[in-house]
C-alpha cells in the first residue's frame, strides 16, 4: 500500500491485536500496541495526535497514550465505528443503547436523539459540522444524518441498493462504499454513482460481513474481511485486517 506523504504513516488493526507502521515504507516492520483483549473494528487519531480504537474488547472504546491503553468505558456493547471533530469530539457508533454516542470527556452521551430503528450502523465521517452514519437496513435508507439536534434518513433514490461498509469526506461530498459493489458520491442532497460497477467489493457470498474502506483519495484500497481468519502469524496475530487509517504524523510510542 502506497503511503500517503513523506511522513504520514499507516495503521492497520488486527484482531486481538492493534499493529502500528514505522513512517518509513522500506522498514516493512509492524509493531504491536498490546493491551487490548478483543477484535478492534474502528480506529480514528484526534485533532491532537491521540490514537482511539473501537470494537469488541473490554471497554469498547479505548485511547493509547505512547505506552498502553485506557477504556473510555460507558457503552453497554461492542462500538463498529469511530469518527472525531476538529475540536476533538468523539463520536461511537455499535451494537449499544442509543446505536451512536457521543464521548464528553468523562462519559458517553447516548441521548442523540431517536436513530433510524432499522438501520444498523457500520460506518461513521463528519463532514461540515454534520455527523453521518451509514450501515445495514432491510431496506433503504442506509444512511442518515445528526445535525446536533436530530437525525434525518438521506433515502438513496439514484444511490446505493444494498448496505453501506464505508464512508469518507471527498472533496465534493460523502463518498460510500455499498454492498451491491458500487462506489457513490452523497452531495448537495443527492446520490451519484462514481464510475462502474466494481463488483468485486463486496461478492454476493459474502453479504454485510465484510466491508470496504476508503482512504481520501478515493480509491477503494481494502477489501476487509470482519471475522478471523483462523491464522497466526509468526507474533501471535491473526491476519485479518479491520481497518486503515492516514495521516499520522510523529511516533505512537513504545
Amino acid at each position: 500500500m502506497r503511503i500517503l506523504g513523506s511522513l504520514f504513516a499507516a495503521l492497520a488493526l488486527l484482531v486481538h491485536g492493534v499493529l502500528a507502521a514505522p513512517p518509513s515504507e522500506a522498514a516493512q516492520q509492524w509493531e504491536v500496541l498490546n493491551g487490548l483483549d478483543d477484535d478492534v473494528r474502528d480506529i480514528v487519531f484526534g485533532p491532537d495526535g491521540t490514537l482511539y480504537a473501537g470494537g469488541y474488547f473490554t471497554g469498547y472504546v479505548a485511547s493509547w497514550d505512547g505506552t498502553s491503553w485506557t477504556a473510555l468505558g460507558g457503552l453497554d456493547g461492542s462500538v463498529v465505528a469511530l469518527a472525531i471533530d476538529s475540536a476533538g469530539t468523539l463520536f461511537a457508533a455499535g451494537n449499544f443503547t442509543g446505536k451512536v454516542a457521543e464521548w464528553n470527556g468523562s462519559g458517553w452521551d447516548t441521548s442523540l436523539g431517536v436513530f433510524p430503528t432499522d438501520l444498523e450502523p457500520d460506518a461513521l465521517v463528519l463532514r461540515g459540522g454534520i455527523l453521518f452514519a451509514a450501515g445495514s437496513a432491510p431496506n433503504d435508507p442506509y444512511m442518515a444524518s445528526w445535525d446536533g439536534t436530530s437525525w434525518s434518513p438521506l433515502t438513496a433514490g439514484s444511490g446505493p441498493t444494498d448496505s453501506i461498509g464505508a464512508l469518507v469526506s471527498g472533496p465534493n461530498g460523502i463518498v460510500a462504499g455499498s454492498d451491491d459493489g458500487n462506489v457513490y458520491e452523497f452531495s448537495s442532497g443527492s446520490w451519484s454513482q462514481i464510475g462502474g460497477a466494481l463488483g468485486i467489493l463486496v461478492p454476493d457470498r459474502w453479504g454485510p460481513r465484510h466491508r470496504q474502506h476508503l482512504l481520501p483519495d478515493l480509491r477503494v484500497r481494502w477489501n476487509v474481511v470482519r471475522g478471523r481468519s483462523g491464522k497466526r502469524d509468526g507474533v501471535g496475530v491473526r491476519r485479518s485486517i479491520s481497518n486503515v487509517v492516514t495521516g499520522c504524523t510523529g511516533s505512537l510510542g513504545n
